[in-house]
């Protein structure tokens, strides 16, 4: 927020002396006197003045800052005719910091106080190379208000995890101290390097946990001097005067690289986390921000109009390539003062959690534009609905999941029509990203979002009125395959997940269906009609063989008859391993393939010999005899005899296919089955019967046994040997 005292229908600046503990000389600082603004009827029915009071008080701000900075540079004009203008290269130990150290990278400036930073920094500004010039710090350093690091010439100052300690008792709100960039065009990196502390305590035990909220590095009130700020494996820490970044040039940039941690308390002139125009998180950094502040009400505040011949006015928020951050704010709304383009760059990651029981808001009154890119993560939670006082655009490029999630108590997740674009696929196509959100059921439910498409994010585009969370994400491709396996007494089918993608995300189910009809119907199987059909299919459906639901990526059905077959596949995988996020695993849409279960060779085991025995004439039936046909086959076959020859030595039986009232004696012979099948009645010579029907794969075999009639003597053995010749062959067509 803008430095300036508020108070209803008017403003004031008071500029007061203050002695510094820590110097003699007498300075002014700018006061201001934070009034909250908490009342949110009273900020938004004055929130269309807030741009007139703020270039109101800025013109004054500045003045008092160049009251300020005056001063300063008379102190030091006065200083060098006392001393001459070589005391500037010394430290306060009398070393010559140019004769000793070259400010190179290898052999950089060195500093272990605010006095020998000073003079660092001095050399620096006063030697006629250009840089980058290099400092380091050898040690803790304790500083004032009154300490300012100025910085004319670009320098990377690497802290060595050495701390920046700024006294406890010293101005919240001094606007020149601290690292001061005082030329434009200026890239100054502060590296390894920590602001505060939540452990070192000064001599009363405090933690040193006090700061200026014109921020640790900047041009402070000065709006003409363009500059880039790069803050690299950074921790800062302050509860009062916590507001890390300020800059009023819309040109000016913050980088931010390597890993940096920002935490910011509620407190005195605690407020904003960043005043500028561009913030810009490197590729593959991390950053991680926990800013809750009470005092104005944005999280990134844009305002000043130095440098706006060059700028268009917008705010610029950009996370990119690989990069991480992660962001815990208080702040009434995410932006303010300006239209915002914010960019989540491809495989990036950012994550936002509004605290203090508010709503997360994107601006106050400006229009929001939000990108987010190829395989980027974005999350937004919000304690109640999310809402902006301008419009809000996304622009979604194959983002691999954007989450929006009220953890409020009340019901709804957007306050405002929101416009959802989808930039990539192909035009109208569906299949590739969607909406997850529960029903009021708490049941799973998927809206599509075709390709090329613009929705609108609003609660009634959802199923449900009491929509609290709705996660936008790629679905699931598979890439899979099947490989039928056929042989003597094998028959076999191996379908087998090959890969998936997104492959980073969690497996969480896969889903298999097995069947010899196709289930579906219509033009296309992505079709909504289509994908239920397969879905409500269920092993008792026509056609189904087989179902199965696991984490397994391969499945494995045996003992299939020969024929074609439909495999249908479904996989199901979540973002990461938080339950929550499980709850809404992306599916991938139900595929199809068909294949053909060959026919294998035809191997039956047949009983080679089958004894009998009668004692008394009329029929007979030796199932206790029987035994085993059995087929290795996969398909059914036929099995029948042909041909009957009559072997024996002394034959005194006729076999016949009736039984008359003659006095021969004559054998009615059939071949018997267990299922209730039978061949026969056999006859000398050519048979020309039904065959016997050999279905594969039986769980309990199918046995043969000799039944029929005699009718004759009993009063002398007959012994007969009857030679059998059957037949095998595949019943019907391959089906």
């Amino acid at each position: 927020m803008i430095k300036f005292l508020f108070f209803i229908g008017f403003f004031s600046i008071l500029l007061v002396p203050l002695t510094n503990n820590y110097a003699d000389d007498v300075y002014f600082e700018v006061i201001k006197n934070d009034v909250s603004i908490e009342n949110e009827s009273y900020y938004k029915s004055e929130l269309e003045n807030d741009e007139e009071i703020i270039q109101q008080s800025d013109s004054e701000k500045e003045y008092s800052y160049e009251v300020e900075n005056k001063e300063d540079f008379e102190r030091e004009e006065r200083l060098k005719e006392e001393t001459g203008s070589s005391a500037f290269l010394q430290n306060e130990e009398g070393i010559n910091l140019r004769g000793d150290h070259l400010g190179t990278e290898a052999n950089p400036f060195l500093a272990g106080t605010a006095s020998e930073l000073r003079n660092a920094l001095n050399t620096i500004r006063t030697d006629p190379g250009t840089g980058t010039y290099h400092v380091r710090l050898t040690n803790n350093i304790f500083y004032n208000a009154s300490d300012v690091f100025d910085i004319h010439k670009n320098v990377v100052i690497d802290g060595q995890g050495f701390h920046m300690l700024y006294a406890n008792n010293a101005s919240t709100i001094a606007s020149n101290t601290g690292f001061r960039i005082r030329t434009s065009g200026v890239e100054a990196t502060l590296r390894n390097m920590n602001f505060g502390s939540n452990t070192l305590t000064d001599a009363s035990g405090r933690v040193y946990d006090n700061n200026t909220y014109y921020g640790i590095i900047g041009s402070a009130g000065t709006t003409g001097i363009i500059f880039t700020a790069i803050l690299e494996n950074v921790n800062y820490h302050a509860r009062t005067g916590a507001q890390p970044f300020l800059t009023w040039n819309q040109q000016s940039r913050f980088i931010f690289k390597g890993e940096n941690t920002f935490t910011s308390r509620a407190g005195t002139s605690s407020q904003e986390f960043m005043e500028g125009y561009n913030v810009i998180f490197a590729e593959g950094s991390k950053t991680t921000i926990d800013h809750q502040t009470e005092l104005h009400t944005g999280f990134f505040f844009a305002y000043g109009t130095g440098g706006s011949a060059g700028s268009d006015g917008r705010l610029r928020i950009t996370v990119e390539e690989n990069a991480e951050v992660h962001i815990i704010s208080s702040k009434q709304n995410f932006t303010f003062g300006a239209d915002v383009i914010f960019t989540i760059a491809e495989n990036a990651k950012f994550f936002y959690r509004q605290t203090a029981n508010r709503p997360l808001n994107f601006s106050n009154t400006r229009a929001t534009t939000i990108n987010i890119n190829k395989d980027a993560q974005a999350t937004f939670l919000s304690h109640g609905r999310i809402n902006s006082g301008g419009s809000v655009t996304f622009n979604a490029n194959e983002p691999d999941f954007i989450r929006f999630q009220n953890t409020g108590n009340a019901n709804g997740l957007f306050a405002r029509n929101m416009t959802f674009n989808r930039t990539d696929g192909v035009t109208g196509e569906v299949g590739e990203y969607q909406f997850y959100y529960l029903n009021q059921a708490q049941n799973l439910q998927r809206r599509e979002v075709p390709g090329r498409a613009s929705q609108t994010l609003a609660d009634n585009q959802f199923s449900h009125t009491a929509l609290r969370q709705a996660v936008y994400q790629k679905g699931i491709q598979v890439s899979w395959d099947n490989v039928a396996e056929v042989g003597i007494g094998k028959s076999e089918l191996i379908t087998t997940i090959d890969s998936y993608e997104p492959a980073r995300r969690i497996l969480t189910e896969v889903n298999y269906k097995l069947s010899r009809e196709r289930l579906w119907s219509g033009d296309s199987i992505t079709s909504q009609g289509a994908q239920v059909a397969i879905e409500q299919a269920t092993i008792d459906t026509t056609g189904v063989v087989a179902t199965e639901r696991s984490t397994n990526l391969t499945w494995h059905n045996d003992q299939l008859r020969a024929g074609t077959y439909y495999v249908y596949v479904q996989v199901a995988a979540a973002v990461n391993d938080d339950p929550e996020m499980q709850l809404f695993a992306s599916e991938s849409l139900w595929e199809e393939k068909q294949i053909t279960i060959d026919r294998s060779p035809i191997h039956v085991e047949v009983p080679l010999q089958k004894l009998f025995d009668i004692r008394e004439s009329g029929t007979f039936y030796k199932i206790e005899h029987s035994q085993p046909i059995i087929s290795h086959s996969n398909f059914p076959i036929d099995f029948s005899v042909t041909y009957v020859t009559n072997r024996s030595a002394n034959p005194t039986i006729t076999l016949v296919d009736q039984i008359n009232e003659v006095s021969d004696d004559h054998l009615l012979l059939n071949i018997g089955a267990t299922d209730g099948q039978k061949l026969g009645p056999l006859v000398i010579g050519e048979n020309k019967l039904d065959a016997m029907v050999l279905q594969p794969f039986l769980t309990d075999p199918l046995e043969l046994f000799l039944k029929g009639e005699f009718a004759g003597s009993i009063f002398r053995k007959h012994e007969v040997d009857f030679r059998l010749t059957y037949t095998l062959s595949a019943q019907g067509d391959e089906d």
